[in-house]
Formats: C-alpha cells, structure tokens, sequence
C-alpha cells in the first residue's frame, strides 16, 4: 500500500489543502476563495477607516464598535496575509508574491502607532491612509496575478477532448 507521500513522488497530484506547500507541483490549483475573502476584508477595513476619518466632519455616528473592528480586522489582513501568501518553492522569481506577504504590516503598524498614541497629528492619519491604500492595491493586483495563473494552468492542462466540437 502506497502513502500520500509515495503517490507524490510517483507523479499523482496530492489534494493542494493536505500538501505543505500549495505551490510545489506547477499543475496545483490554490483555492483562490481564501485571497477573496482577504480582499473583502480589505475593502471593509478602508471603508471603515474610511467612515472613522470623514464621520465627524458629515455628522455620522462614529460607534466604539467601530474603533474596535477597525484595528482587529488589521490585525486580522496582516495575519492573513502572511499566511495565505507564503513562501513557494520557486519563490525567488516572484518578489511581489514577496512583498504582498509583508505590505500589510505596514498600515497595520501605523495604526496601532497612532491608536497607542506614538504618533499623531494629520500626517500620520494621511499616511497611514495612503500605506493602507497602496497595500490594498499591491495584495489586490498580486491576487488578480494569481488568479489568472490558475486559470491559464487550469486551461492549459486539460487535454483536447476527440469529440467533435460543436458551437
């Protein structure tokens, strides 16, 4: 009886959730609903920075529930991103897959600067609004990336079918 480990190295494709790496074998699909689910978050937490930052000026409420989801869930994307985007095995070609692991960590200790009181004033509200900003963008442009790779990789695979093709 073989294992999962000799079916691997027989050339079987290993289920990507029970591997150690999910981007050993070039053929591996990644289960892109997690990076989706990061760019949700992502686009939550700009909105709701976005409500703490303008609420006083439109007369919005600005809730204690909301300076407390605000930093929990970057926390959360930092933490996220930094497991979802991993090192690989050929990692050494793709730096940005590098730098979207990292870029979240950014905002995130900005924030907790200024939540702590180490910073202050509007340049570092702008700042870590526009950190924030550019790590949205760079995560959200290495997902699309990835995305379309596993979408070339998926198509690329499958073999021509001798059916006749209709249209």
């Amino acid at each position: 009886m073989r294992t999962a480990s000799h079916k691997a190295h027989a050339g079987h494709i290993q289920d990507p959730m029970h591997s150690a790496n999910l981007r050993d074998m070039p053929d591996e699909r990644i289960d892109m609903r997690a990076f989706r689910i990061l760019q949700a978050a992502m686009m939550v937490q700009i909105l709701l920075g976005l409500w703490r930052f303008l609420a006083p000026y439109t007369g919005l409420p600005v809730n204690t529930w909301l300076w407390m989801i605000h930093p929990l869930l970057g926390i959360a994307i930092a933490a996220a991103a930094l497991i979802l985007f991993r090192p690989y095995k050929d990692s050494s070609v793709d730096h940005w897959w590098t730098v979207a692991r990292y870029v979240a960590l950014a905002p995130l200790a900005l924030g907790l600067s200024m939540r702590y009181g180490l910073l202050t004033g509007w340049p570092a509200v702008l700042t870590h609004m526009a950190v924030g900003l550019t790590a949205l963008g760079l995560i959200d442009s290495v997902i699309k990336k990835e995305a379309h790779r596993c979408s070339r990789v998926t198509t690329d695979s499958q073999a021509p079918s001798d059916a006749p093709q209709t249209v």
